[in-house]
């Protein structure tokens, strides 16, 4: 469902690849919640933000292609996403939320953000998160 170029809410039963309409700006809160046959997701350059929660609990996620334009992962955007185990971020991502990740797809390699995360040499530079993000995210995995 969406009101105006905000995608508000897709419909649960969704399944396999899907790929959001170009001139999309927003993905909100909880816009794919419990999405839970969605295995792909193409997200276009149009997008500028995506909600808290966007894709929570997206199990059987794997891949997903995020926009160029995206600057936040925002807390529990991915998380409980099983089957997403890395995610190629976009240059211009500057902050990573607490749980904005599965903790189930970080323990899966146990070194944790440097794995689940893979970014382009020049986002390296980019990306900052803060050190009780990290600290963070090593706690869920050691809690795990």
């Amino acid at each position: 469902m969406y009101i105006n170029n905000h995608l508000i809410k897709a419909k649960t039963t969704l399944s396999g690849m899907y790929s959001i309409k170009n001139g999309t700006k927003t993905i909100t809160a909880d816009a794919f919640s419990n999405c839970v046959n969605i295995t792909y997701v193409s997200i276009p350059d149009s997008v500028t933000e995506l909600g808290d929660s966007a894709f929570y609990n997206c199990t059987k996620l794997a891949k997903i292609t995020l926009s160029k334009n995206i600057t936040q992962i925002k807390r529990f955007c991915f998380y409980n996403c099983d089957a997403l185990t890395s995610v190629e971020l976009p240059e211009g991502v500057t902050t990573i939320d607490n749980y904005a990740f599965n903790k189930e797809a970080i323990t899966k390699d146990k070194s944790a953000l440097g794995k689940i995360v893979q970014k382009t040499e020049n986002a390296k530079e980019k990306i900052k998160i803060l050190d009780s993000q990290i600290k963070e995210q090593k706690k869920v995995m050691l809690d795990y």
